[in-house]
């Protein structure tokens, strides 16, 4: 009961500072409504990240983002919000798709449609996701004549979408290879470095992950991601307890960081240790449901228990959030043959 009268007086008060923001910002918004949009969107990811990590649970977001669709607080052009929440799998499926039918697009915003339909479909069966990046590029053709000359096929968000659906797909060379170009392109685009450091330590490029993780800790100390790629570099050296040391790190810094969740786990994993790997696959299952690694790590340890009815369900389990991913199909694949199905 007392957990309970917590978690609704968090609620309350989440709600009457977003209200609050929100009425303020109505005044700024007859001033000048390129930068109410801008402001709101960094405050809206603010708040998103602080409701995830409300008192460990998710319970709140629901609540905030009908509120916010309410007070109509949520514009097609908060980029940086609606990133925070797919990036962070903050959203189940359902719930991504009803964010994205909640926006209201207007004639001339189609390739905007087009890339958010990219960034939530990215986890789907291949010839949706294939179908939805040549949707994109299609967009792109028809602003292309525009004085800037620019054109979203060759967006470099665009080209990062791409690259995570190469790496959850496992095509981790060409994943690598586009990753690698987009960086020569853009050093500092994090969110390509994250991608490229996972493919990195798939494919075993030691030297790639300590240079880069080298570079990240000198540039962004205080990130989550550079204490990330160093616990990436010792994994990948095999040196799991060192690896363990800076993915905890990494959760330090932000708790909402789901790789370091996840890496934690496998670093547990991979010295045998099945019960601190299940502790921070269900950590990272309760705070992400829209990725569905921890829920494959789990029934990947179920496996090595030789407990493969309930191994079975939690790969189904993520066989339905992630569609797309061979790794399911070939640890399905083992539980038939064991089962003798």
């Amino acid at each position: 009961m007392q957990k309970w009268m917590s978690m609704e007086m968090s609620l309350i008060m989440m709600l009457a500072v977003i209200y609050i923001l929100t009425r303020t910002l109505k005044i700024m918004r007859s001033i000048s409504n390129q930068l109410y949009v801008s402001y709101v969107a960094r405050r809206m990811k603010h708040w998103i990240t602080v409701i995830l990590l409300a008192n460990g649970t998710r319970q709140l977001l629901k609540p905030i983002l009908c509120v916010m669709r309410l007070l109509n607080t949520i514009h097609l052009y908060m980029f940086q919000a609606i990133e925070c929440l797919v990036d962070n799998y903050m959203l189940t499926c359902e719930e991504e798709v009803e964010l994205l039918s909640s926006l209201q697009f207007g004639e001339e915003d189609g390739w905007l449609s087009a890339f958010y339909s990219c960034l939530v479909t990215k986890h789907e069966k291949e010839y949706l996701v294939e179908a939805k990046f040549k949707e994109l590029e299609q967009e792109a053709c028809s602003i292309s004549s525009s004085s800037s000359g620019e054109t979203m096929k060759n967006n470099i968000d665009v080209l990062v979408c791409k690259a995570e659906y190469y790496h959850q797909s496992g095509e981790y060379q060409k994943c690598f290879k586009l990753t690698s170009s987009l960086l020569e392109r853009d050093p500092f685009h994090l969110k390509c470095t994250l991608v490229h450091l996972a493919t990195a330590m798939e494919l075993g490029h030691c030297n790639d992950l300590y240079l880069l993780a080298c570079n990240l800790v000198k540039d962004y100390p205080q990130k989550a991601l550079s204490w990330f790629a160093v616990g990436c570099y010792y994994y990948c050296i095999k040196k799991y307890d060192q690896a363990r040391r800076y993915f905890g790190k990494a959760t330090g810094l932000d708790g909402a960081f789901p790789p370091a969740w996840i890496g934690t786990g496998i670093a547990y994993a991979a010295q045998e240790e099945g019960d601190q790997a299940m502790a921070a696959f269900r950590t990272a299952a309760r705070l992400f449901p829209g990725c569905h690694l921890p829920t494959l790590y789990m029934g990947m340890q179920y496996v090595r228990m030789h407990n493969f009815k309930l191994a079975e369900q939690f790969f189904t389990q993520a066989k339905s959030i992630c569609p797309s991913d061979p790794l399911i199909h070939n640890e399905l694949g083992v539980v038939a043959y064991n089962m003798k199905e």
